[in-house]
Protein backbone atom coordinates (compact mmCIF):
# COMPACT_ATOMS: atom_id res chain seq x y z
CA UNK A 1 0.00 0.00 0.00
CA UNK A 2 1.65 3.35 -0.89
CA UNK A 3 1.82 5.85 1.50
CA UNK A 4 -1.09 8.11 -0.12
CA UNK A 5 -3.33 4.85 -0.01
CA UNK A 6 -2.30 4.26 3.53
CA UNK A 7 -3.72 7.96 4.74
CA UNK A 8 -6.60 7.97 3.01
CA UNK A 9 -7.38 4.73 4.71
CA UNK A 10 -6.60 6.11 8.39
CA UNK A 11 -8.31 9.32 7.50
CA UNK A 12 -11.51 6.51 6.53
CA UNK A 13 -10.92 4.83 9.83
CA UNK A 14 -10.76 7.86 11.71
CA UNK A 15 -14.18 9.32 10.26
CA UNK A 16 -15.54 5.85 10.76
CA UNK A 17 -15.06 5.90 14.62
CA UNK A 18 -15.75 9.83 14.90
CA UNK A 19 -18.78 9.46 13.41
CA UNK A 20 -19.50 6.45 15.67
CA UNK A 21 -18.49 8.53 18.68
CA UNK A 22 -21.68 10.61 19.09
CA UNK A 23 -24.89 9.06 21.15
CA UNK A 24 -27.39 10.56 18.17
CA UNK A 25 -25.16 9.62 15.24
CA UNK A 26 -25.52 6.10 16.43
CA UNK A 27 -29.38 6.47 17.35
CA UNK A 28 -29.86 7.98 13.49
CA UNK A 29 -27.99 4.74 12.68
CA UNK A 30 -30.24 2.11 14.86
CA UNK A 31 -33.31 4.06 12.97
CA UNK A 32 -31.82 3.36 9.70
CA UNK A 33 -30.86 -0.27 9.86
CA UNK A 34 -33.37 -2.06 12.24
CA UNK A 35 -34.59 -4.40 11.01
CA UNK A 36 -38.76 -3.09 10.64
CA UNK A 37 -37.33 0.74 9.88
CA UNK A 38 -40.54 3.04 10.26
CA UNK A 39 -38.54 5.98 8.79
CA UNK A 40 -38.23 4.77 4.98
CA UNK A 41 -40.81 6.43 2.87
CA UNK A 42 -39.61 4.69 -0.19
CA UNK A 43 -37.61 1.83 -1.08
CA UNK A 44 -34.43 2.11 1.06
CA UNK A 45 -35.07 6.57 1.20
CA UNK A 46 -36.07 7.87 4.23
CA UNK A 47 -37.22 11.82 4.09
CA UNK A 48 -34.83 13.98 6.06
CA UNK A 49 -38.29 15.26 7.85
CA UNK A 50 -39.51 11.35 9.11
CA UNK A 51 -35.69 10.66 9.92
CA UNK A 52 -36.00 13.87 12.86
CA UNK A 53 -39.21 13.46 13.63
CA UNK A 54 -38.09 9.69 14.48
CA UNK A 55 -35.12 10.92 15.92
CA UNK A 56 -36.74 13.24 18.36
CA UNK A 57 -39.39 11.19 19.65
CA UNK A 58 -36.80 8.65 20.31
CA UNK A 59 -34.99 10.93 22.08
CA UNK A 60 -37.82 12.75 24.40
CA UNK A 61 -39.05 8.91 24.69
CA UNK A 62 -42.56 9.63 22.81
CA UNK A 63 -44.70 8.96 19.50
CA UNK A 64 -43.05 10.97 16.36
CA UNK A 65 -46.78 12.17 16.01
CA UNK A 66 -46.27 14.03 19.20
CA UNK A 67 -43.19 15.84 18.58
CA UNK A 68 -44.12 19.53 17.51
CA UNK A 69 -42.80 21.32 13.99
CA UNK A 70 -41.06 23.45 15.73
CA UNK A 71 -38.54 20.64 17.28
CA UNK A 72 -38.57 18.94 14.42
CA UNK A 73 -37.37 21.59 12.46
CA UNK A 74 -34.56 22.45 15.25
CA UNK A 75 -33.44 18.63 14.77
CA UNK A 76 -33.61 19.52 10.86
CA UNK A 77 -30.91 21.81 11.12
CA UNK A 78 -28.87 19.87 13.61
CA UNK A 79 -28.59 16.97 11.23
CA UNK A 80 -27.68 19.01 8.14
CA UNK A 81 -24.92 20.93 9.42
CA UNK A 82 -23.69 18.10 11.59
CA UNK A 83 -25.10 14.79 12.22
CA UNK A 84 -25.08 14.02 8.28
CA UNK A 85 -22.08 15.36 7.20
CA UNK A 86 -19.93 13.17 9.36
CA UNK A 87 -21.94 10.01 8.73
CA UNK A 88 -21.69 10.35 4.65
CA UNK A 89 -17.99 11.39 5.19
CA UNK A 90 -17.53 8.02 7.03
CA UNK A 91 -19.46 6.20 4.36
CA UNK A 92 -22.44 5.32 6.71
CA UNK A 93 -25.23 7.16 4.66
CA UNK A 94 -25.77 8.35 1.25
CA UNK A 95 -27.67 12.09 1.53
CA UNK A 96 -29.55 13.20 -1.56
CA UNK A 97 -29.71 16.99 -0.27
CA UNK A 98 -31.92 17.97 -3.64
CA UNK A 99 -34.70 15.59 -2.62
CA UNK A 100 -33.83 15.60 1.11
CA UNK A 101 -34.03 12.03 0.82
CA UNK A 102 -31.10 9.85 3.14
CA UNK A 103 -30.67 6.18 2.50
CA UNK A 104 -28.06 3.57 4.21
CA UNK A 105 -24.86 3.42 1.85
CA UNK A 106 -25.33 -0.06 -0.72
CA UNK A 107 -22.09 -1.89 0.53
CA UNK A 108 -22.57 -1.04 4.12
CA UNK A 109 -22.91 -4.30 6.34
CA UNK A 110 -23.85 -3.21 9.85
CA UNK A 111 -26.01 -4.27 13.00
CA UNK A 112 -28.02 -2.28 14.17
CA UNK A 113 -29.12 -4.00 17.47
CA UNK A 114 -25.24 -3.72 18.27
CA UNK A 115 -25.44 0.00 18.11
CA UNK A 116 -28.64 -0.05 20.35
CA UNK A 117 -26.70 -2.20 22.82
CA UNK A 118 -24.21 0.84 22.94
CA UNK A 119 -26.91 3.36 23.28
CA UNK A 120 -28.58 1.30 26.09
CA UNK A 121 -25.50 0.06 27.96
CA UNK A 122 -24.60 2.51 31.48
CA UNK A 123 -21.07 0.43 32.39
CA UNK A 124 -19.05 2.39 29.72
CA UNK A 125 -18.95 5.49 28.16
CA UNK A 126 -18.86 4.48 24.28
CA UNK A 127 -19.12 7.79 22.97
CA UNK A 128 -15.52 8.23 24.70
CA UNK A 129 -14.43 4.70 23.79
CA UNK A 130 -15.52 5.81 19.67
CA UNK A 131 -13.34 8.89 20.21
CA UNK A 132 -10.85 7.53 21.59
CA UNK A 133 -10.46 4.81 18.46
CA UNK A 134 -10.43 7.73 16.23
CA UNK A 135 -6.43 8.15 16.25
CA UNK A 136 -4.74 5.86 14.37
CA UNK A 137 -1.65 6.59 17.12
CA UNK A 138 -4.06 5.14 19.54
CA UNK A 139 -5.14 2.44 17.69
CA UNK A 140 -1.79 1.45 16.42
CA UNK A 141 -0.51 1.70 20.22
CA UNK A 142 -3.45 -0.67 20.73
CA UNK A 143 -2.54 -3.11 18.13
CA UNK A 144 1.45 -3.14 19.50
CA UNK A 145 -0.13 -3.86 23.29
CA UNK A 146 -2.25 -6.42 22.37
CA UNK A 147 0.22 -8.32 21.25
CA UNK A 148 2.91 -7.39 24.18
CA UNK A 149 0.15 -7.08 26.86
CA UNK A 150 3.01 -4.46 28.85
CA UNK A 151 5.48 -1.56 27.94
CA UNK A 152 6.88 1.35 29.12
CA UNK A 153 5.89 4.17 27.45
CA UNK A 154 9.40 4.56 26.01
CA UNK A 155 9.45 1.19 24.16
CA UNK A 156 5.83 1.95 23.06
CA UNK A 157 7.02 4.72 21.62
CA UNK A 158 9.44 2.77 19.48
CA UNK A 159 7.25 0.36 18.37
CA UNK A 160 5.03 2.84 16.50
CA UNK A 161 7.98 4.69 15.03
CA UNK A 162 8.87 1.50 14.02
CA UNK A 163 5.66 0.77 12.18
CA UNK A 164 5.90 4.35 10.62
CA UNK A 165 8.77 4.90 8.85
CA UNK A 166 8.43 8.59 8.93
CA UNK A 167 7.87 8.91 12.50
CA UNK A 168 10.02 10.02 15.53
CA UNK A 169 9.82 8.27 18.24
CA UNK A 170 10.80 10.97 21.07
CA UNK A 171 7.78 12.96 19.50
CA UNK A 172 5.46 9.96 19.51
CA UNK A 173 6.94 9.39 23.00
CA UNK A 174 5.85 12.99 24.28
CA UNK A 175 2.53 12.50 22.84
CA UNK A 176 1.86 9.37 24.40
CA UNK A 177 2.42 10.41 27.48
CA UNK A 178 0.13 14.29 26.96
CA UNK A 179 -2.11 13.49 25.02
CA UNK A 180 -2.51 10.06 23.83
CA UNK A 181 -2.82 7.81 26.99
CA UNK A 182 -4.47 9.87 28.76
CA UNK A 183 -7.38 9.20 26.42
CA UNK A 184 -7.36 5.49 26.12
CA UNK A 185 -6.82 5.31 30.04
CA UNK A 186 -10.37 7.40 30.42
CA UNK A 187 -11.72 5.33 28.03
CA UNK A 188 -11.05 2.17 30.27
CA UNK A 189 -8.18 0.78 27.76
CA UNK A 190 -5.39 1.18 29.37
CA UNK A 191 -3.76 1.51 32.72
CA UNK A 192 -0.78 3.29 32.74
CA UNK A 193 1.49 3.20 36.29
CA UNK A 194 3.99 5.52 36.12
CA UNK A 195 5.92 4.66 33.00
CA UNK A 196 4.42 1.23 32.58
CA UNK A 197 1.74 1.01 30.04
CA UNK A 198 -0.78 -1.99 30.21
CA UNK A 199 -3.57 -3.22 27.97
CA UNK A 200 -7.07 -3.32 30.12
CA UNK A 201 -7.55 -7.23 28.43
CA UNK A 202 -11.03 -7.56 29.92
CA UNK A 203 -11.98 -3.85 28.89
CA UNK A 204 -13.80 -4.32 25.26
CA UNK A 205 -17.38 -6.37 24.67
CA UNK A 206 -16.12 -8.10 21.59
CA UNK A 207 -19.67 -8.34 20.01
CA UNK A 208 -19.54 -4.71 19.18
CA UNK A 209 -16.54 -5.07 17.61
CA UNK A 210 -17.86 -7.95 15.44
CA UNK A 211 -19.25 -5.48 13.39
CA UNK A 212 -18.67 -5.72 9.65
CA UNK A 213 -17.25 -2.24 9.31
CA UNK A 214 -14.84 -2.73 6.62
CA UNK A 215 -17.16 -1.13 3.44
CA UNK A 216 -17.91 1.69 5.53
CA UNK A 217 -14.27 2.66 6.33
CA UNK A 218 -12.18 1.48 3.40
CA UNK A 219 -10.01 -0.89 5.68
CA UNK A 220 -10.67 -1.42 9.14
CA UNK A 221 -10.24 -4.51 11.55
CA UNK A 222 -10.65 -3.83 14.97
CA UNK A 223 -10.41 -6.66 17.21
CA UNK A 224 -10.79 -6.73 21.26
CA UNK A 225 -8.18 -7.58 23.35
CA UNK A 226 -8.41 -11.22 25.06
Amino acid sequence: MSQTESAVTTMSIDSTFDALASDRRRRILTLLTADESQVAVSGDSASLETVARHLVALEQGTEPEAVTDARCAECVTSLTHVELPSLCAAGFLEWDRSAETIDVADDLTLDGSLLQATLESTERDWSQLFSALANHQRRLALSVLEEAITLDIEALAAEIASCEETADATNIEVQLHHQHLPVLEAAGLVTVDGRTVSLRGESLESSVFEMDLTQASGSIVVSAPN
